[in-house]
């Protein structure tokens, strides 16, 4: 027995030590940044040879994610060691890559900024829209000066032109405004465009997911009457949260119902588990080729709903993590829940290494690897007899083992923990999977006269029962 506990423990360290090792590298390069200590070798031509090096290694890591016959034990150690120093130092040069660590101006004097428009967002005041721009570079008096950094311009309505959407390019001059230092991993440095500043951009023609959002976002404020209602089942839906009311939001704050109005991996699961039972009725054997079938219009299907939702980062390390479980399968190489979440923040982090210092980021793959770490031994505390009796407990432990997890980042970050998690992820949890449930039968028969009308009332009643009922947690 205490063979096999350690098999069971030894099994995901193939992919767990690599990638603690690259993100190491990147905690450490941050921490030089900060002290102002960054290395000399990533600015000198070992660029080139270090880069063929550093990917060969993760190519050769990534080979035993799907061989489970190599193991830490059985791969040679020296090749094993070097993997991993070379991740270390692929972690440093990777962030200090991508993300040209420079401190933007702090002199308050007017600045050349180019940056690339990620979300544009209408302020509570509906006085200026909010747009978050991925600054690429700047300049004050002599040559540009590359970086990657996040930034939020503001702009009135009277100014603001329609065409400037997200994927749009622009270029102004402005004053740069740092937060204070005790907010600045909360709020990015900002930007207020008056009539006096200069600014251009070049429009962009929609993406096809971009249309969809839209589209899918004026059906149902036609459909939905009530505000709280259509702001509620847009946040579900497609992550569209400005609609909310701002008292509404602090209430589901409150009662720790946080992570419903962001689309996460409890909302992929819900689609995920809708698709399954759709292909189901239609391709009912189980046969390879079958098999081969669904999982290819699932992950479609799940890649276009991560897309409509702007695939923020719990999203895309869903999404990544139903990919690599469906590869798996289909290769007949199972692969462990832990060595699957360990690879899917090493993917993340390799297309963008700055997204471990995002608060989303740490919120999700700590509330998953606490499921995946404590809610085993927490339900194995009871076993109840009945099937809603095991519906209820596990649901529970799931909720505990998660707010567990991410206890120390909640607090840290937003200063509350919300004690009543229990009640209130008993209620809006199946509630949740009852409005998506009933969006998609509305998103396929909505054209159907009486399907058209039914459902969105049914889905009004329900986000409105849902809404009450936070209000009411909140209030205790």
């Amino acid at each position: 027995m205490r063979e096999e506990q350690k098999n069971a423990l030894r099994q995901p360290a193939p992919m767990v030590i690599p990638v603690i090792s690259y993100l190491t590298g990147i905690l450490t390069i941050r921490v030089l940044y900060m002290v102002q200590g960054v290395p000399v070798f990533l600015h000198g031509r070992m660029q080139g040879t270090l880069l063929v090096a550093i990917f060969l290694c993760i190519a050769g890591l990534l080979c035993t994610l799907l061989m489970p016959r190599f193991t830490s034990l059985r791969f040679p150690r020296g090749c094993y060691a070097w993997s991993i120093a070379a991740l270390f130092f692929t972690g440093s040069w990777s962030y200090h890559q991508q993300n040209n660590l420079t401190v933007l101006p702090q002199n308050n004097e007017f600045t050349l900024l180019y940056g690339k428009v990620e979300r544009v967002t209408l302020t509570k005041s509906e006085r200026f829209m909010r747009l978050t721009t991925r600054l690429l570079a700047f300049r004050q008096e002599e040559e540009p000066v590359p970086c990657n950094t996040t930034l939020s311009i503001y702009i009135p309505i009277e100014r603001y032109d329609p065409n400037l959407q997200a994927g749009s390019t622009l270029l102004t001059v402005s004053r740069i405004e740092n937060s204070p230092p005790a907010k600045r991993n909360s709020f990015p440095p900002s930007v207020f465009i008056s009539k006096s500043n200069p600014l251009s951009f070049r429009s962009i023609h929609p993406s096809f997911p971009a249309r969809l959002h839209t589209g899918l976002l004026a059906r149902l404020n036609a459909a939905i009457r009530n505000p709280d209602a259509f702001a509620l089942i847009a946040g579900l839906s497609i992550g569209y949260k400005e609609a909310f009311d701002p008292e509404l939001k602090n209430a589901y704050a409150g009662a720790g119902a946080s992570h419903i109005l962001a689309v996460s991996g409890l909302h992929m699961g819900i689609v995920y588990a809708i698709l399954l039972s759709c292909c189901n009725l239609f391709l009912r054997r189980n046969s390879r080729t079958q098999l081969i079938i669904k999982q290819i219009i699932i992950l479609s299907a799940l890649t276009l709903f991560a897309a409509l939702a702007g695939f923020t980062p719990s999203v895309t390390r869903a999404l990544l993590m139903v990919a690599l479980s469906m590869a798996g399968k289909v290769l007949q190489r199972p692969l462990s829940s832990m060595q699957t979440l360990f690879t899917t923040a090493f993917i993340i982090c390799i297309i963008n290494p700055a997204a471990i210092f995002e608060v989303s980021f740490q919120l999700s793959f700590c509330a998953v690897f606490a499921i995946l770490t404590l809610q085993p031994p927490l339900q194995r505390l009871w076993r109840p007899k009945t099937k809603a009796g095991q519906y209820v407990w596990s649901l529970m432990t799931v909720s505990t083992a998660a707010q567990l997890g991410t206890a120390p980042l909640a607090y840290y970050y937003f200063g509350a923990f919300p004690y009543l998690f229990l009640l209130t992820n008993l209620i809006v949890i199946p509630l949740t999977a009852i409005l998506l449930y009933l969006l998609c039968l509305w998103i396929a028969l909505g054209t159907i006269p009486v399907a058209g009308t039914l459902l969105p009332w049914a889905m009004e009643q329900i986000a409105w029962l849902m809404n009450h009922a936070v209000v009411w947690i909140d209030r205790i």
